[in-house]
């Protein structure tokens, strides 16, 4: 008896110590959020604007000032200035690839690999020096870093030789009047108490020194979606003979070189890489670093740049209808979508581009979908990628394809799906490629969870399909939700559990319909039954969801009861063209263009300015979101109303490109950027068709004269 009670109160100790570091951890990453800021002053500023090559600064937080590599698993972000000090790089990897991945895991302290030197007894670093005698200039494919520290000049270059291997090149030159004799230092770790690493623990660190290079690893237990171990490793190596090696606390390490005699005017340069793999071994990262020490800097430089470049270079290029900062936002929303791809782990087969780095690393229905609009103009094969992702990892006994799935794959609670727009996105990657096997691959799925809305969200089976929860809708917050919750405003309550026969549901199930028996056609195949389905689903939203007292379309309960709050939901049956063009006319002109109601400086917000509920700062309740400000968009053109939807085109145009970055959502009013996160992949996609839709009405439609497209 006495031998259990000891056992459950080690059992009670050991669980009560993880949950304890889980929220220590958890206050850490809250502090490193409130204190990683990358302020750059107003001359730096000028100065990267005038770089060569593309350069993207001036927003709030680090992962946008970053480099990531090839499959951007691996990441590096700008030295945080802090109280005057400039923090080295390579911070801590962001995220790693080959299995389980670490999130949420760069450093604010200690770097993963920086570069020092000792002169005179004294040690100088990258820490050490005032942020005042430090400049930094970012590139997609670079971090260029050059600082003066007691008549040294020193320059350091930080790429990618391939997608697990930092490279690092190192010049230092000799201003002053003496020989300087210098001995090279390279110091990090490759993990701290600072690390933000999402649900998951530090055990056995382990660093040691091999031939001539530096072997570090970690392991991790996460705990999130299910409990695994995940091993990281890595290897740091210079192209100088590692003459001493010191280890610290945990894997903190130091190495230094022999001696250098530097002349008066003379420079040196050297190189160290550092490569880094979850499911790899010692000796396949030793490959790597040597892979890349092989090589020479402008070698490699030249492939890195060309590889970034050759990305933004495939999308066309609507220079005349932009201005220069419009021209500037364009470039940075093509990088956003390489720095937000991520290779295959777990489950996924394919590389997917997911929402925002660290934030977001997942696949969402949603996002995918209006990612893939910009994506078939890059690269076809990569936007039908995403399609068949979600296909490979469909219910295959339901049908149900799950709202998003975690970095890894993993299906994730609650249950719940999200709007059939997957069948909307694969046709119009069609309309590029006009590639029919990718139809066949595809149709069978999306016709399936097409048929799982009426199995399993139709509970009384009158062919309006329900969503059954707050995040099916993808309006987590929206006050269309607030009955649902005993008239108690939760927002994002994971608990929100809802029954609605939502009009933007049926709407887009009807686009569905239509999409699939355009499919089916292409095909061979029966089209008639997704006419027929179509036909039936109009008739059904005109007759229970168009309320004739106010002109606009609603959700509404299952004992018939509408939900009359008005939100750009209402105009989805005008984007499925389902309305006649007098009741679009009126809902367009009385609501939609109604600065009273939805044509907002941002527009169009999520909930009316009209409503009670109205807000400009919080989430569903009023913020614009982009995917639907684009819809609205796309229905003032389907009814005519082709100047008006390029006057607001440009007027969204213009506020994101002011904002420097793309927001997860933007207050309606000021149109700053809000939500969770900066640099929102979808926020990228949605401007780069949207600049797009306007180059190609404007120019190619219109015509400007053959002098002037090259003609």
């Amino acid at each position: 008896m006495r031998g259990k009670i000891i056992t459950i109160l080690i059992i009670l100790f050991l669980a009560g110590t993880i949950f304890r570091g889980y929220i220590i951890e958890i206050t850490k990453r809250e502090i490193i959020k409130q204190e990683a800021g990358v302020q750059i002053s107003p001359d730096l500023f000028e100065s990267l604007k005038n770089a060569p090559f593309l350069n993207y600064i001036g927003v709030s937080q680090p992962q946008a000032n970053s480099l990531t590599c090839y499959g951007s698993h691996l990441e590096t972000h700008l030295p945080l200035e802090e109280n005057g000090v400039v923090y080295p790089g390579l911070s801590f990897v962001g995220i790693v690839s080959g299995g389980q991945s670490i999130s949420y895991a760069y450093s604010v302290g200690d770097p993963l690999a920086a570069f020092g030197y000792k002169m005179d007894e004294e040690v100088y670093s990258e820490v050490s020096i005032n942020s005042q005698d430090f400049e930094i200039i970012t590139y997609p494919h670079m971090i260029v870093k050059k600082f003066n520290y007691s008549s040294l000049f020193i320059k350091t270059n930080i790429t990618y030789s391939d997608a697990d291997t930092f490279y690092i090149n190192v010049k230092v030159e000799n201003r002053g009047n003496e020989s300087k004799k210098i001995t090279p230092i390279i110091y990090g770790r490759a993990a701290n108490t600072w690390a933000r690493v999402i649900n998951s623990f530090p055990i056995f660190p382990k660093g040691e020194k091999k031939d001539n290079y530096i072997f570090v690893s970690m392991r991790y237990i996460s705990i999130y979606p299910k409990l695994y171990l995940t091993k990281v490793n890595a290897v740091m190596k210079p192209s100088f003979q590692i003459k001493n090696f010191i280890r610290g606390e945990g894997i903190l390490y130091k190495v230094t070189g022999d001696d250098i005699e530097l002349k008066k005017g003379e420079e040196i340069s050297f190189s160290y890489a550092v490569a880094v793999i979850t499911k790899g071994s010692e000796e396949e990262l030793l490959q790597h670093v040597n892979g890349a020490l092989q090589k020479n800097w402008e070698e490699i430089e030249k492939s890195s740049r060309k590889f970034y470049k050759s990305f933004i270079d495939s999308l066309p290029q609507p220079e005349l209808c932009l201005d220069e900062k419009e021209k500037r936002a364009y470039a940075y929303a093509a990088w956003l979508l390489r720095h937000n791809s991520r290779y295959p782990t777990g489950k996924f087969n394919y590389t997917i581009i997911v929402p925002a780095h660290t934030f977001y690393d997942a696949l969402w229905i949603w996002d995918a979908a209006f990612h893939v609009l910009a994506l078939r103009e890059i690269n076809v094969t990569f936007a039908q990628n995403h399609i068949i992702q979600f296909c490979e990892r469909q219910d295959p006994t339901t049908g149900m394809i799950y709202n998003f799935y975690t970095e890894e794959g993993h299906k994730i609670d609650p249950p719940v799906s999200l709007a059939p727009f997957l069948s909307w996105a694969a046709l119009s990657i069609y309309e590029f490629s006009e590639d029919e096997e990718f139809l066949e691959k595809v149709y069978p799925c999306l016709s399936k969870f097409h048929n799982w809305w009426y199995e399993y969200r139709d509970a009384d089976k009158d062919g309006l399909a329900e969503y059954t929860h707050a995040y099916e809708s993808g309006w987590d917050s929206s006050p269309r939700w607030d009955k649902f919750i005993l008239g108690i405003r939760i927002p994002r309550n994971p608990f929100t559990h809802i029954s609605v026969e939502a009009v933007d549901l049926n709407s887009i199930l009807y686009i569905d319909a239509l999409t699939l028996a355009k499919m089916a056609k292409i095909l061979g195949q029966d089209d008639l039954h997704w006419i027929e389905k179509a036909e039936q689903i109009k008739e059904r939203i005109e007759k229970n969801m168009y309320d004739n007292k106010t002109g606009l379309y609603f959700d509404t309960q299952l004992d018939g009861e509408m939900i009359k709050i008005k939100t750009p939901a209402c105009f989805m049956p005008l984007w499925a063209k389902i309305a006649s063009k007098e009741k679009a006319d009126y809902m367009i002109q009385r609501y939609l263009l109604n600065e009273s109601e939805f044509l907002t400086p941002m527009p169009f917000p999520t909930v009316s300015r009209s409503e009670k509920t109205y807000m400009t700062d919080d989430y569903w309740r009023g913020n614009n979101w982009l995917h639907i400000s684009f819809l609205m968009l796309e229905v003032l053109h389907k009814y005519g109303y082709d100047e008006e939807a390029d006057a607001i085109a440009k007027q969204i145009i213009a506020h994101m490109s002011r904002a420097e970055t793309f927001g997860e959502n933007f207050n309606p009013e000021t149109g700053e950027t809000s939500g969770h996160t900066d640099n929102c992949s979808w926020g990228a996609a949605i401007y780069i068709e949207i600049c797009l839709k306007r180059y190609k009405e404007d120019i190619l439609e219109n015509g400007l004269g053959d002098e002037i497209i090259g003609g």
